[in-house]
């Protein structure tokens, strides 16, 4: 939950009671309601268990446990760029987002913040987004997929592949809300120089351009590579109907 120990302690022991965001934090987190927790048993009688679509049963449950049984993602904890492509001009450019990878045993998580350091009302503030979900590997590549815990709360993907040819670089398309609407674009992700701290990091976080000396040219290739593939991926079939040669 992201909660100091010592703070969280206080909770536990009645000394203190939890302010807003981190009282958010903890009924998310055991599936009950503000009400619920704080609700006092009747003297002499124990509150029977109720039954919740938590992590322990319902439909939710069936719906971890692939994702708790599946293969253990090849993606190492640590501090991640997300790059995206974007074009809101006559240019094209770059929007660099944070992602903090942990692995609990099977279970990889992530934390994906964008726009996290800039002031309200700046145009970059309004791709701002904290999206936190999970990562599972199948075939065909490493799935993030998450909800943002902002306002929108909307959902997003991300579908990569460690790129071939290119050391510690994954590569693909990512389905992500803009301030123009849901859309489909090229992602490239590249992992923090070691012992970057993740405020540090942060402040790296912005819109770029395809030429900017702050995006080393591994992943401008990379990222234009992927925006190829994208554009075959989702260029419209041809359906028109063509003679049939026959031989003889």
């Amino acid at each position: 939950m992201q909660i100091n120990r010592q703070v969280f302690a206080r909770y536990l022991a009645g000394d203190a009671i939890p302010r807003h965001r981190n009282l958010q934090k903890i009924v998310r987190f055991f599936g009950v309601t503000e009400a619920e927790l704080f609700a006092r048993a009747s003297p002499g009688k124990t509150q029977a268990p109720q039954k919740k679509d938590g992590a322990g049963n319902g439909p939710l449950a069936a719906f971890l446990k692939p994702l708790r049984e599946g293969p253990v993602p090849t993606i190492a904890s640590g501090i991640y760029f997300a790059n995206f492509a974007y074009f809101a001009g006559a240019e094209p450019g770059i929007v660099r987002s944070l992602i903090t990878v942990h692995r609990h045993g099977n279970l990889t998580t992530f934390r994906r913040l964008t726009g996290a350091s800039e002031k309200s009302g700046s145009w970059w503030s309004r791709f701002a987004g904290d999206h936190r979900g999970v990562v599972v590997q199948r075939q065909f590549g490493l799935y993030f997929m998450a909800v943002d815990q902002s306002r929108s709360q909307a959902p997003s993907m991300l579908v990569v592949n460690w790129l071939t040819g290119v050391d510690n670089l994954l590569g693909g398309h990512a389905s992500i809300l803009t301030p123009i609407g849901p859309t489909v674009t090229a992602v490239v992700l590249n992992r923090a120089p070691s012992g970057m701290r993740q405020r540090r990091a942060l402040e790296f976080c912005h819109a770029y351009s395809f030429d900017d000396a702050e995006i080393t040219p591994a992943i401008v290739d990379a990222l234009t590579e992927q925006c190829r593939a994208l554009h075959l991926m989702v260029r419209p079939l041809d359906l028109t109907v063509r003679p049939v040669t026959v031989a003889g």
